[in-house]
C-alpha cells in the first residue's frame, strides 16, 4: 500500500465496520505540566451505519474536545479510535488530511469562510485537497448553491449573516 493512502476496509454482510468506534479514549491538554487538563477521560461508544448520534452536555463537559478528535483535528492522547474502520491514531499528518477530505463534512458554528474568495470559491476549496480540476470543481460548486438557493457572486460576509442552514 502506497505511504499516502488510506487503508481500505472489506465489509461483508455479516461482518458490517462501525463507522465510529472509540474505546477508551482520553484527551489531556498540557500533558505532563502542573496545568494539565483532562478534557476527555474514557470515552467509549460505537456507531454502526445508518445511525444518527447526539452529543450533548453542559458547557465545558467536552463535547468541543470529542467533536475536534471525531473529526481528526486533534489527536487523542489515549486510547483507539477508528473511523470506518480505520484506526485513526495510527495515521501520520498527511494520512490524517487524505482522511478527513474523504471521509469527514465540517459545519463550523462561525463558518470558517475565506472573506477574500466568494462563495462559490469557498465552497469548491475542499475539492482542491481531492484534486477535482477547477472546472469541474466550479460546476459542482454552483451547482450545490442553487440547490441552496444562495448568492453566487457574494463574498461571506454577506452571506453568513443569513440562516443558510434554514434554506
Amino acid at each position: 500500500m502506497a505511504a499516502n493512502s488510506v487503508p481500505p476496509v472489506l465489509r461483508t454482510g455479516a461482518d458490517i465496520v462501525p463507522v465510529l468506534e472509540m474505546r477508551d479514549l482520553t484527551k489531556v491538554y498540557g500533558e505532563g505540566t502542573d496545568a494539565a487538563v483532562t478534557a476527555l477521560r474514557g470515552i467509549t461508544f460505537t456507531v454502526m451505519p445508518g445511525e444518527f448520534v447526539s452529543i450533548m452536555g453542559q458547557s465545558g463537559s467536552g463535547k468541543s474536545t470529542l467533536l475536534h478528535v471525531l473529526g481528526c483535528l486533534h489527536k487523542a492522547t489515549a486510547g483507539l479510535y477508528r473511523l470506518d474502520g480505520v484506526d485513526v491514531t495510527t495515521l501520520d499528518d498527511d494520512n490524517l488530511s487524505k482522511l478527513r477530505n474523504e471521509k469527514i463534512g465540517f459545519v463550523f458554528q462561525k463558518f470558517n469562510l475565506l472573506p477574500q474568495e466568494n462563495i462559490v470559491e469557498n465552497v469548491a476549496l475542499p475539492l482542491i485537497y481531492a484534486r477535482v480540476p477547477k472546472p469541474e470543481r466550479m460546476e459542482r460548486a454552483r451547482r450545490v448553491l442553487c440547490m441552496r438557493s444562495l448568492a453566487l457572486s457574494e463574498r461571506p460576509s454577506v452571506e453568513s449573516g443569513r440562516s443558510i442552514s434554514s434554506r
